[in-house]
């Protein structure tokens, strides 16, 4: 196994995904069925700890546009990663070690799904001047700014829009990567999805909420969607929606919780 590479400044292709969500946490009996699957899955990259900061307006469009399935809309949120062996303090993991911090746009529509991403420009500059103080310190904030860097791409969101956004949630989790023999489809699975409430820019680190389950994904380029339902065959488990930023707004902000969002189970408030 090896380390990620960097990220690609090439044009994102639209790709198709796949989630499950599987009450308790048993990583190991999903990777006993990626090994297991006729696709022959090996494992890829080292695993690694994965940090967003979700960012909505204050009307939370964002979170409504994801929870309601509108067939174009977007997710914010700025990335980096953490190594493993640090998460047993997840202050310290996050806010002292960070690598390839960037802000990424997700675009869902229909079935393509595509990523942005931003380590410098405008829409980095927009959203990194929004983000708790204890984590500007590891992200480094290039001094040249292209107002353009956002118009020439084709997610639809203006630098207009994204000065918009604020820091809602945080959100981290352990993640393994699996490639297919033939190299067209990856299957992730994501484990210790952890939620931490942001309020006027600043992380309560005193209240966290932990997701009693494992989330898998298959993912693929939207022309090999054939495949992807092909690889999904062998997976005994039920479709089901599990977006990690509605989960974490329904857990840090209650009050806005939707019943149309039904999902076998929930965060729940760490001791």
């Amino acid at each position: 196994m090896t380390s990620l590479p960097n990220k690609s400044n090439s044009p994102p292709q639209p790709r198709y995904e796949r989630k499950y969500l599987v009450p308790s946490h048993c990583p190991q009996y999903l990777e006993t069925l990626v090994k297991m699957h006729p696709f022959f899955f090996k494992q890829i990259y080292y695993p690694r700890i994965i940090n967003n900061i979700y960012f909505d307006n204050h009307t939370l469009d964002s979170y409504f546009a994801n929870l309601d399935g509108l067939g174009d809309r977007h997710k914010y949120r700025v990335r980096w990663y953490s190594p493993v062996s640090k998460q047993d303090n997840i202050r310290t993991a996050l806010t002292t070690d960070a690598s390839s911090p960037h802000f990424e746009i997700k675009r869902r529509q229909g079935d393509s799904i595509r990523k942005f991403l931003f380590s410098s420009g405008a829409a980095y500059q927009a959203t990194y001047q929004l983000l708790p103080a204890e984590l500007k310190n590891l992200f480094a904030l290039e001094s040249s700014i292209n107002e353009n860097d956002l118009s020439t791409q084709s997610h639809g969101v203006s630098l207009s829009h994204v000065k918009t956004l604020k820091p809602v949630i945080l959100n981290s989790y352990q993640r393994k990567y699996f490639l297919s023999h033939d190299k067209k489809v990856r299957v992730t699975i994501d484990s210790q999805i952890k939620f931490f409430e942001i309020k006027t820019h600043e992380i309560n680190w005193t209240r966290a909420w932990i997701l009693p389950a494992t989330i898998l994904e298959i993912k693929g380029e939207l022309a090999d969607d054939s495949l992807i339902a092909e690889c999904a065959k062998y997976f005994p488990l039920p479709l089901t929606k599990s977006s990690k930023y509605v989960l974490g707004v329904m857990s840090c902000l209650p009050d806005i919780e939707s019943p149309l969002y039904n999902i076998p189970v929930r965060p729940k408030l760490m001791a």
